[in-house]
């Protein structure tokens, strides 16, 4: 098993997630996006709010991380863009795919 990294980006809409996910792997950045409709929940400025969002879910490479970080934040409509690093255990096949992907 090799370590990638899942990429946990929130978004406005699945306009705007279909869009970050284009750009980043246009740019190879990242190997795949999945994109999930919901709702999110959280206080903003001490109220309580709820709102639909697509959560946009990207696998990469820890070398890539970084640059799919500020690519994301160049192109997010968010004031503060939620962008998480979840460190992931890869079957090997799967992360030899993706390495080939980013680079």
């Amino acid at each position: 098993m090799k370590e990638g990294v899942i990429g946990y980006i929130p978004t406005a809409s699945k306009q705007e997630a279909c869009s970050l996910a284009s750009s980043l792997l246009e740019k190879k950045l990242i190997a795949c996006a999945n994109i999930l409709e919901g709702v999110s929940m959280y206080n903003w400025q001490d109220k309580p709010k709820r709102e639909d969002e697509c959560l946009l879910l990207v696998k990469t490479s820890h070398e890539q991380y970084d640059q799919m970080c500020e690519a994301v934040k160049s192109l997010h409509s968010y004031d503060l863009a939620c962008i998480i690093k979840i460190p992931v255990q890869m079957d090997d096949q799967y992360f030899a795919w993706l390495e080939k992907q980013v680079k």
